[in-house]
């Protein structure tokens, strides 16, 4: 039937995702009363929630001997206070729907910031998400967007951006039938994604230069507005209220005193006070991290907590000022991906961690990666 990983099983029917761990399942009720607490508990959770796929439904209707199935279930899904319905998209925008992250869990941190995003989603606010580099500020976005089929379009920041590489720009074209050069305008993503409803995600919003900046700020007033000065005249772009803007960012919009992102600068206060909620995502819990990087790697459990224990340290370390890098989970699953592959986490340490590092923080993370391996790193 497919990997519970999948939305679809091997013949492409649709399964019914569990809300407690985002697996997929066409018996939803088989599954939570083994894994979780019940089903009677689940539905107190989740209120409404199905607990069939349309296949199993079909399958019971025709051992019961009924002729149709049942009424479908209510497509919406509760994450804490806020409640918020799948959406139908058309062909063009099915390619922009993001695709479950295998990597992904659903601990008590990533849950509590799912929640404050949905409810945040569900009351038309601008969401900026902080935290350090790999700790899936990003994933919780397109996690909700796959959730809820709902087109994203993921824009990283960079320090040459220009303003015409988001809203667009002029340009010429040959007109086919006179075969004279015409100037034409060419839309950009972000009214793009305005007109049709689109949730927009900016990645490293502290990385872009001041003018792209200040171009956001009507757009995230209330009412949103966008103008094209350079479309005929001025033309005014005209806001689906499905839009929805979301940004992350490394640094909190304070500016980077570590060195550690480069290209990051302080965002200007108005715009700060343009984000309705803000959510900060820190490292996870040690249980957590392990079971996430057994999941994503699956590595062995004892060589998953030494490699957390070993990047907890160097981000103690870092804290202390005693070594400027850190230690991304995303990295982490880098490191255990390979030793799994190399069948040696010393060795794979090198190519996925030191040799990522200038030569004195290389040689301060191999002495804490042999402290608790043995071996010899470099």
């Amino acid at each position: 039937m497919g990997s519970a990983r999948q939305r679809r099983d091997d013949r492409g029917r649709e399964k019914v995702q569990c809300r407690d761990c985002t697996l997929w399942y066409h018996r939803l009720d088989y599954h939570v009363a083994s894994k979780h607490d019940g089903v009677e508990k689940y539905l107190a959770r989740h209120p409404g929630a199905p607990l069939m796929s349309e296949t199993a439904r079909k399958k019971e209707s025709l051992k019961s001997g009924e002729a149709e199935a049942t009424a479908p279930d209510d497509q919406s899904f509760k994450f804490g206070v806020a409640r918020l319905r799948e959406r139908e998209c058309d062909e063009d925008e099915k390619r922009l729907v993001p695709l479950h992250d295998e990597d992904w869990t659903l601990g008590d941190v990533e849950r509590e910031a799912l929640d404050a995003l949905a409810l945040a989603i569900e009351d038309d606010e601008n969401v900026l998400i902080a935290g350090p580099a790999g700790v899936g500020k990003s994933t919780l976005v397109k996690e909700l967007g796959a959730i809820l089929n709902v087109p994203l379009r993921r824009m990283p920041f960079r320090g040459d951006m220009r303003v015409s590489d988001i809203i667009g720009s002029k340009s010429l074209a040959i007109d086919p039938e006179s075969g004279q050069s015409v100037t034409t305008y060419e839309q950009g993503w972000l009214p793009d994604a305005a007109q049709r409803g689109h949730w927009v995600l900016v990645d490293e919003i502290d990385a872009g230069p001041a003018e792209v900046m200040f171009t956001l700020f009507p757009v995230l007033e209330s009412p949103r507005s966008l103008t094209l000065s350079a479309d005929r005249g001025g033309r005014e772009i005209v806001f689906d209220p499905r839009f929805r803007f979301i940004a992350t960012a490394n640094t909190l919009g304070w500016g980077d005193e570590s060195g550690m992102y480069a290209g990051t600068s302080a965002m200007n206060e108005a715009l700060l006070d343009r984000f309705h909620t803000v959510i900060t995502l820190g490292y996870p819990d040690e249980a957590s991290e392990v079971k996430r990087l057994v999941q994503a790697s699956s590595i062995a459990p004892e060589l998953a907590q030494k490699m957390v224990t070993t990047a907890k340290t160097i981000r103690d370390a870092q804290k202390r000022d005693a070594t400027a890098v850190s230690f991304s989970p995303r990295r982490l699953i880098m490191w255990a991906k390979k030793a799994v592959r190399m069948g040696d986490p010393i060795r794979a340490a090198r190519y996925t961690v030191t040799n990522r590092l200038p030569e004195e923080d290389a040689a301060f993370v191999a002495n804490i990666i042999q402290r608790f391996f043995g071996g010899s790193v470099r």
